[in-house]
């Protein structure tokens, strides 16, 4: 037959297991608290330009987009630009980077014209980092196709990314990222192969 352990040493054990216990929720509390801390205070790489072609990697001459091993780009965070609308401050709102975001994919996907004529029609709609990689892309490689549909990757105050679909595809073509610029316009600031 089992002892009954006297009162005195079945609080103290208790006590001890309390104590266990409250060690490691602060243990695991403390790691949370500076976990979150650490991601909030890490800055976000710089995103680079690269024109591609589909099924092909950026063109040669171009800065490679800095990400993960499958060459994805990083977003970036970046202050939004401040406008001044009779005199108060304000900020461009989410909604002015879709139709940047559709004419840059239907354009970038239009060839017709040469060169020259792709080039001047993404001009107004990229930053000059997007337009120097765009310079790079070789008149063979342009492509053919016609813009369906962006699916949304990442949509905040300060960076859009979206994947292109074009008809015929199974999958997106061209990931592109926006973000609003010091004139406080959308604008295409890296192109390159969806992950």
């Amino acid at each position: 037959m089992p002892q009954n352990q006297p009162p005195a040493e079945t609080t103290k054990r208790n006590r001890i297991i309390l104590a266990v216990v409250l060690a490691v929720a602060l243990v695991v509390t403390m790691i949370a608290v500076a976990s979150f801390n650490a991601k909030k205070s890490d800055p976000e790489p710089e995103p680079t330009t690269a024109a591609v072609a589909p099924g092909r990697g950026p063109t040669a001459g171009s800065e490679e987009s800095t990400g993960d091993a499958n060459n994805s780009p990083t977003p970036t965070a970046s202050k939004s630009p401040i406008l001044s609308a009779g005199g108060q401050k304000q900020a461009p709102t989410l909604g002015d980077w879709k139709p940047v975001a559709e004419k840059f994919a239907t354009a970038w996907a239009n060839p017709e014209g040469g060169k020259d004529a792709w080039l001047k029609r993404l001009r107004p709609l990229t930053n000059d980092k997007a337009y120097s990689g765009l310079e790079n892309t070789s008149a063979e490689r342009l492509p053919k196709l016609t813009f369906a549909s962006l699916d949304t990757q990442v949509e905040n105050e300060s960076t859009v990314v979206v994947d292109a679909v074009y008809t015929g595809s199974s999958k997106p073509v061209l990931r592109i990222g926006l973000a609003p610029e010091n004139n406080g316009q959308w604008q295409v600031v890296y192109v390159t192969e969806p992950s």
